[in-house]
């Protein structure tokens, strides 16, 4: 038996960094260990691969394996070296609807699935893609796609609990006493009616989760509405940080200020919301952060001038006879996922086409 020598190295997985999964099926047959336990070990890194092999086999293992894209490094000895403990749940929002088919092509190498599978992904809402990865498979897929990227760690994170049918009374009464045992505040009103810590959240779902019309969404995953509830139309600084902050110039103030309350921003993350509300607040104006939950809508398309390029341009999304042309306008015959209505927004719009999302409450 050899015995080790202090020449003896770790080697260790920084990061998945540019690999592709199937660098998980090569180290599975190779090495004899499951495929899911390499694949935890990449989505988990920095992982320790190998222990006490000889200097010059873990340098030829650290070239082979940065061949694939993988972050590697040798270790002379794992007294200072710290594992990945802390593990988060990622979700990403496409700012340029545009890029839609892109990112789900770039999700797709990432994850190792096709594009389809990838792009049903990208169309729940919100978006979760993975879960249960280190803090640099993150940063990796923050380099690789062209998105927003969130991540939170699901033990820290607050979850909302959203009620899309308030018809079903008998288990909306059964949620009442759920957290009236619970001594959770309940407004059966609201469609967003309670916010609940993770062990609250584990424990509500056990009991509620194969009901139809109840989710529990991610608040870090969540976009938010900003409101403008009140400000001073002869107020200078009120003036000055709408047209700074938000962009909105003082010649429409006074038509903004009849209309109020109105929306400043819409589609942003928690913690802009709350900068901007903060900000407003500390001038003296009243604004509110609502979550954005819009899941289903129709398109209308208006001022279609030539019936047959219009079809030619949606083909790809509806057959001939779901396209018709009426008194120059077209609405899809059912409701349209959020995420792909907003591309398809974006391709009409680019088209020069009027179009209009009417979103099912």
């Amino acid at each position: 038996m050899k015995s080790r020598t202090n020449k003896n190295k770790f080697v260790v997985i920084e990061s998945i960094g540019k690999a592709s999964p199937l660098v998980g099926k090569w180290l599975s047959d190779t090495l004899g260990i499951s495929e899911n336990l390499i694949l935890q070990l990449l989505y988990n890194a920095p992982k320790v691969l190998f222990k006490d092999i000889e200097e010059d086999l873990a340098l030829k293992t650290k070239k082979f394996l940065e061949s694939f894209g993988l972050e590697i490094s040798i270790w002379d000895s794992l007294k200072n070296y710290n594992e990945s403990l802390e593990l988060f749940d990622v979700a990403i929002y496409i700012e340029d609807p545009l890029l839609l088919p892109k990112v789900s092509q770039q999700l797709a190498a990432f994850i190792g699935c096709s594009v389809e599978e990838a792009m049903n992904l990208l169309l729940k809402s919100p978006s979760k893609i993975i879960g249960g990865v280190s803090l640099a498979t993150v940063k990796a897929i923050k380099s690789r796609i062209d998105a927003q990227v969130m991540y939170v760690n699901p033990e820290k994170d607050t979850y909302l609990l959203f009620l899309k049918d308030k018809s079903n009374y008998s288990l909306i009464q059964q949620i009442k006493t759920h957290f009236q045992n619970s001594r959770i505040p309940f407004n059966e009103n609201n469609q967003v009616s309670t916010e609940l810590t993770f062990e609250n959240a584990q424990s509500f779902w056990r009991q509620f989760g194969n009901q139809k019309g109840i989710s529990l969404l991610n608040k870090a995953f969540l976009r938010y509405e900003l409101i403008l509830e009140e400000f001073d139309l002869n107020n200078s600084m009120h003036k000055t940080l709408l047209y700074e902050s938000i962009g909105i110039p003082e010649e429409i103030l006074e038509d903004l200020y009849k209309n109020l309350p109105i929306q400043l921003k819409d589609n942003i993350l928690l913690e802009e919301a709350q900068v901007l509300k903060e900000q407003l607040f500390e001038s003296g104006m009243q604004s509110t952060i609502l979550p954005v939950l819009k899941e289903l809508t129709f398109l209308k398309v208006k001022d279609i001038e030539d019936a047959n390029e219009f079809r030619a341009f949606l083909k790809d999304f509806y057959p001939k006879e779901k396209l018709k042309v009426k008194n120059n306008e077209w609405k899809s015959p059912t409701p349209i996922n959020y995420t792909l209505s907003r591309y398809m927004e974006a391709i009409l719009e680019k088209l020069n086409y009027r179009v209009e999302l009417n979103f099912i409450e």
